[in-house]
């Protein structure tokens, strides 16, 4: 997991500074060597350059899907855009379908979806990798993931904290990272469950 949030670190140094995630680009316009040690270029290359994201999301989002598009332009890919809405869904394509189809299109598939466990399934009918942009109130782990490297960038470490999860019940989401991740990094975990906040009429989420 370190070795990820160093990754991590470097992309993010990059689009801060030179708004460019072609690391070997930058590091001979700067002529001088790669910004990374060698034995983190195997994880970051090749780019993603001609492959394609297919974003099936079928509850509105707008950072989670977003984040995942942006992030694949930036690496030099492309995104389809799927919405329940105005797909076959409405004539009573079942998700299976509709991950298989959308499969044919796609190098890899980012899902979100409102039922527990619809990730999982999803996965077992693709033939392409299929990332969990969250499934209702089962868990969100990519979101999990950035909680986490946040936590280390502004604390310098994540290993042996006490970390207090607060969340709104009925906002869809779990309001703490997947049980796997606070044994990885010996976390305790304090839960505390609140209505959403609000203020002069606006929720506070």
């Amino acid at each position: 997991m370190s070795h990820l949030f160093n990754v991590a670190h470097t992309l993010r140094m990059l689009v801060q500074k030179e708004r460019s995630l072609d690391i070997l680009k930058v590091s001979r316009e700067r002529g001088r060597g790669c910004p990374v040690p060698p034995a983190t270029l195997p994880v970051l290359l090749p780019w993603p350059q001609g492959k394609v994201m297919a974003s099936m999301f079928y509850e509105a989002s707008t950072r989670t899907s977003s984040s995942f598009a942006a992030a694949m332009c930036r690496l030099g890919g492309s995104v389809v855009s799927f919405s329940e809405a105005t797909s076959s869904v409405q004539k009573g394509e079942s998700l299976a379908d509709s991950v298989q189809t959308m499969c044919c299109y796609a190098d890899v598939l980012v899902l979100r979806h409102p039922q527990p466990g619809a990730v999982e399934l999803a996965a077992k009918h693709c033939r392409k990798p299929v990332i969990n942009a969250g499934d209702g109130v089962g868990e969100h782990p990519t979101q999990a993931l950035l909680d986490i490297f946040t936590i280390r960038e502004e604390l310098g470490t994540v290993n042996g904290m006490t970390v207090r999860c607060r969340g709104a019940g009925g906002c869809g989401h779990p309001s703490c990272p997947p049980r796997e991740v606070p044994a990885a990094v010996g976390w305790m975990i304090a839960w505390e469950r609140s209505s959403p906040w609000k203020r002069d009429g606006l929720k506070l989420l």
